[in-house]
This record gives C-alpha cells, structure tokens and sequence, in this order.
C-alpha cells in the first residue's frame, strides 16, 4: 500500500532494519522481484583543508602574561553585595569599552590589590 503523501511502499514486516527492505526469508509469499534494490550510498563532497594557521593571543592575554591554560577553575562564596558590587563594574565596563569584562579578571585584580596592601604592612 503505497503513502500517498510521500509515495512511498510501506514495507512488510518483518524488515531488515539496514534497508527497510521485507526479508523475503522471513516473510512467507514475497519475492525476491517484489523488493526493490537498496539505494546506493551517496558519494560524500570533499572536505574542505582547515587551516593550520595557529591564533594569535589575545590583547589581554599577552598584556597579564596568562593563558587560558594557566588559570585554575575553582568555585566562590560570595555575597550578594560583593555579587551586585561586580555587577556593577562589569555593566559600566561595558557601557564606556562595549566590551565584555569577564568576572575572573575582576577577581584577579581585585585580589591583586588586596594583596598589594595587606603584604606592605
């Protein structure tokens, strides 16, 4: 019976689950002239060359002298006033530079700072 949106037949079951083709083994009165052959694979396009072209680092990179390699992931407990404080500098950063300023360079020079002050005394 064929689908009449698709035009397709719908196969017998049971079915060979590679073709979707009715076994003809398995299916008592189908023929081997019934089945159609199976589709042949498509020939895939060639890939296009990527480029070994290695990216330069970034302006912030190279000005801290850190890699994305070298920065330790950890977790923070902070407060909810320290949390709207980086709020804050990250919304004016954006607004005078229209650029993101990512939260742990505000942590990294903030602690900088703090040790700046705490190791002079």
């Amino acid at each position: 019976m064929p689908d009449e949106k698709r035009g397709l037949k719908r196969p017998k079951a049971p079915v060979d689950l590679f073709t979707l083709q009715p076994e003809p083994d398995l299916v008592p009165g189908t023929e081997e002239a019934e089945t159609p052959t199976a589709p042949k694979p498509r020939k895939r396009s060639k890939s296009r060359a990527t480029s070994t072209k290695r990216r330069s680092p970034s302006k912030t990179e190279s000005s801290t002298g850190l890699s994305r390699a070298e920065r330790i992931k950890t977790s923070v407990e902070l407060l909810p006033e320290t949390i709207n404080l980086i709020e804050q500098i990250k919304s004016q950063h954006r607004r005078e530079h229209r650029r993101h300023f990512p939260m742990w360079k505000i942590l990294d020079e903030a602690i900088r700072e703090f040790a700046e002050r705490r190791l002079k005394q």
